[in-house]
């Protein structure tokens, strides 16, 4: 198992939904959680569309009480400014702490994304490839230009 947590989030998917409340699993993070967890990688998944109505307050407990390797956040594009509000509000308390952003908005719009300060790294395209590279270069300090779809 791996020392730090990795920390997945998913956000309500329109600013006008009530948190907790939504109909559908966010199977993207899921599944990157399976994979990630198959790997012996302590993974926690903050979801705030269909389960946690909390889940703000559930994220910022978590941060408090641990220092994950990183926050993923799943970003369609509904769920831009929720996501972006919540991504600032990290950054505010945890300065050092990377935002990792993949899903089909940052996929869609890399460069747009990554121009906020706030968000460190993007993933394009299919993360389900990516993830534990990505998860192992950083764990290991190494060459994150050796990891692929990454900007």
């Amino acid at each position: 198992m791996q020392n730090r947590p990795i920390v997945l989030v998913n956000v309500p998917f329109d600013i006008n939904d009530v948190p907790g409340r939504g109909s559908t699993l966010p199977m993207g993070i899921i599944t990157l959680a399976t994979i990630l967890k198959n790997k012996s990688w302590d993974v926690r998944i903050i979801e705030g569309s269909s389960i946690h109505s909390d889940y703000e307050d559930r994220l910022f407990s978590l941060l408090e009480k641990e220092k994950p390797l990183f926050v993923g956040f799943s970003v369609m594009t509904t769920q831009i400014k929720k996501s972006l509000e919540l991504t600032n509000r990290i950054k505010q308390i945890y300065k050092d702490l990377l935002i990792v952003w993949g899903g089909f908005h940052a996929t869609c719009k890399p460069a747009q994304t990554i121009e906020n300060p706030n968000i460190d790294i993007v993933v394009l395209g299919e993360e389900i490839k990516d993830i534990l590279p990505l998860s192992e270069t950083l764990a290991q300090n190494g060459d994150l230009k050796k990891v692929p779809n990454i900007y």
